[in-house]
Parts: structure tokens; C-alpha cells; sequence
């Protein structure tokens, strides 16, 4: 009796530890039991790479599975990171060349530096941004676009660094708007700033005139507007100044920086105009000549 008892618990043990081993092996060679666990996780596949046909009986292969596991894990990957940048209180810039080889001459030139001293200020090191700004060498009808959430300049080998740095600033403002206040990363204040001069998005308040903004591209509309001012107070602060003193609407606009932008009174009473009188009239802010060294020497010692 005590002998049958022995090996029937030698019997029972055997049985465990077989089924042990083959659940062990079972889930070393066949991955994919384990990875497809779920519909949603299915569906996503169905959705997004078009593995599955429409009949639910079709079966997804090992190799899809696979390549498709990868490709989510990646993205995944990349949301983390994202995340996890947007905790750290620094700016984060991403620069990508087109072609690849222009990269030596941009470096060399130090037009990377620019763009990285700018973001480092003070005023916007602590925002929490992440700017992803692809250079092109070829030419495009307009010198710079927003698309994918990325600033693109062209022609970037051909561009003095003067105009190359203030189309930065400008499209750097129109970054912000779109993708950071729209998304309370930071507090969305673009409304209050459209409120001073527009009742929609390309229509004045009447009576406006030319002497109620900075440049003639700022009437535009009004994300033009919110631009052009915003790259003409780090680049001309002492014109707006003297612009603000005849325009209420200039006034409010200048004011609208100083309260929620540059809180710390950054570049007020600066100038970096090149010359001693500016045009009563100018076209586009990124055109104006300006003193390229005496804005570094600034944004150096501001640091």
C-alpha cells in the first residue's frame, strides 16, 4: 500500500512537471501566442498595416506578426520619449538635413548655433519645448513652412545667417502657437493677442491701418501678425517702443510680450537695427538688416 501511494505521487509529479516544460516551450518557440492576446490588439494590426483581409477567418502569419510587433514597439518607444522630454525642464531641438551632406556646411557655418543659443534663453528653457526644424538646400516658393509639426527653411546654404536667424524667430512663434498653446502645454494666450487687432482670422477691426501693426506681412492675418510682432520686439524692441507710441493697438500688442512672454523684461529698450533711422514702412520683419553679432553678444550674456 505504501508503495502504491509512493508511485502514484511520483506518477502526479511526472504529470506536473511534463506540463511545466511544455507550457516552458511552448511559449519560447511560439511567440506569437503570447504577443496576439488580445482583439484590440487585432484590430490595431487590421487598422493600421492592412495584414488582415475583411474575412475574420484569415489568419495573420508569423512574419506580419513580427514586422508588425517591431513596428509597434518602436512607436511606442518614441511616445515614451516624447513623454519623458516633455518632463525634463529644458527645449529640445532636432535638426534634420536634406540631403544629409549639408549638415557639414550648416555646421560650419555655425547656423546650427544660432537656432540652439536662441532656444537656450532663459525665457523659453523652462517651457518644456521640443522643436523639430528640417533644413533643405533646394529652393521652395516660400522661404519657410509649417508641416508635421516641423519648421522647414529652404535654401538654407544660400540664406545670409541674418535672415536665416530671423526666419528662426518668426516661424519659431508660429511653432509655439499651433502646437504648444493649442495644447496647453503652455497657457493658450494666442486669443488675447488676436483680440487686439482681429475679429477673425483675416478680417481687421475697422479703422485699422498700416501705422496699427509692424510690418505690411503682419496684416496678413492675424497668426501673421502674432509673428511679425514677436520677432520684431527680440529684433527691433526700441522701434516698437516708438511704434507703440503712436498706435494704442501697437501699444497693446508690445505690452501683450512684455506681461506674458518675456516676463523678465527681455530685450525691452534693446535695438539691433543696422542702421540709425528705420523705414516708417517695412514689408517683412525678416528682411530688415540687423546687427547679427550684437544680438549674439546679447543672447551670450543673457544665458
Amino acid at each position: 500500500m505504501i508503495i502504491k501511494k509512493e508511485l502514484l505521487k511520483i506518477l502526479w509529479l511526472f504529470v506536473i512537471l511534463f506540463w511545466f516544460f511544455f507550457v516552458i516551450f511552448y511559449l519560447l518557440f511560439n511567440i506569437d501566442f503570447f504577443w496576439v492576446k488580445s482583439k484590440e490588439e487585432q484590430d490595431y494590426f487590421n487598422k493600421e498595416d492592412n495584414f488582415y483581409s475583411a474575412s475574420e477567418e484569415t489568419q495573420i502569419s508569423k512574419e506580419a506578426l513580427l514586422i508588425l510587433q517591431k513596428q509597434r514597439y518602436n512607436e511606442l518607444k518614441q511616445e515614451i520619449k516624447n513623454k519623458e522630454l516633455l518632463k525634463t525642464p529644458t527645449i529640445v531641438l532636432n535638426l534634420g538635413y536634406f540631403p544629409e551632406w549639408i549638415k557639414y556646411y550648416i555646421e560650419k557655418s555655425q547656423k546650427n548655433i544660432l537656432l540652439q543659443l536662441f532656444l537656450n534663453q532663459k525665457t523659453f528653457k523652462d517651457k518644456n519645448l521640443f522643436v523639430w526644424v528640417d533644413l533643405y538646400k533646394d529652393k521652395n516658393a516660400v522661404r519657410w513652412k509649417l508641416k508635421d509639426k516641423k519648421i522647414n527653411l529652404y535654401n538654407v546654404l544660400n540664406l545670409e545667417k541674418k535672415e536665416f536667424f530671423s526666419i528662426f524667430i518668426h516661424e519659431f512663434w508660429h511653432y509655439v502657437d499651433l502646437y504648444y498653446f493649442q495644447r496647453n502645454i503652455l497657457n493658450d494666450i494666442s486669443d488675447d493677442f488676436y483680440a487686439i487687432s482681429w475679429e477673425q482670422s483675416n478680417i481687421l477691426k475697422p479703422s485699422l491701418t498700416l501705422n496699427d501693426f509692424v510690418s505690411g506681412y503682419a496684416m496678413t492675418n492675424k497668426y501673421e501678425d502674432f509673428a511679425e510682432s514677436f520677432a520684431f520686439y527680440i529684433l527691433f524692441n526700441d522701434e516698437f517702443l516708438k511704434k507703440a507710441q503712436k498706435s494704442e493697438y501697437i501699444n497693446k500688442k508690445y505690452l501683450f510680450f512684455r506681461q506674458y512672454v518675456f516676463t523678465k523684461w527681455e530685450f525691452v529698450s534693446t535695438n539691433f537695427f543696422s542702421w540709425t533711422k528705420m523705414a516708417s514702412y517695412n514689408r517683412d520683419s525678416t528682411k530688415i538688416e540687423y546687427n547679427l553679432e550684437n544680438i549674439l553678444n546679447y543672447l551670450k550674456k543673457s544665458l
